[in-house]
């Protein structure tokens, strides 16, 4: 009999079980998504240049993207970071009960073969705001 997790794999959010049993996934920030509606309550949500899965910003993820890369949510953008299962995080929702959470590591990735995680190109702004005198 097949799961759930195999007939639906692609939820479109990070979920431990994504990262269970594998080792560290490293992901680009792109942006923190302010204030979306997930199940009637506001959530914050990370977005990735490198996976089109999105993460909800909870505590304990939100503290350590602070810790390394500022409290300014807005400087994340082109940020490193790893992330994992963390087995040891136990909660409860909708009446059951869940082992396994989705944690940052408590330190930058290292990119193997460059000095330097490489961000993507800014886009070129479609106006201009030079004004000639």
């Amino acid at each position: 009999m097949p799961s759930f997790g195999d007939r639906y794999p692609n939820t479109g959010w990070f979920k431990a079980d994504d990262l269970r049993g594998q080792g560290d996934l490293v992901l680009q920030i792109d942006y923190v998504e302010l204030d979306v509606t997930l199940n009637n309550q506001l959530k914050d949500v990370v977005h990735f240049i490198n996976d089109q899965r999105k993460l909800v910003l909870n505590k304990p993820v939100g503290t350590m993207i602070a810790n390394l890369h500022g409290d300014e949510i807005n400087n994340w953008g082109e940020k490193w970071i790893a992330l994992f299962c963390d087995d040891t995080v136990e909660f409860d929702a909708g009446g059951k009960h869940f082992r396994g959470g989705v944690r940052v590591r408590p330190k930058v990735p290292e990119m193997e073969g460059a000095s330097a995680p490489q961000p993507r190109p800014k886009a070129k702004p479609d106006f201009d705001d030079e004004i000639p005198f």
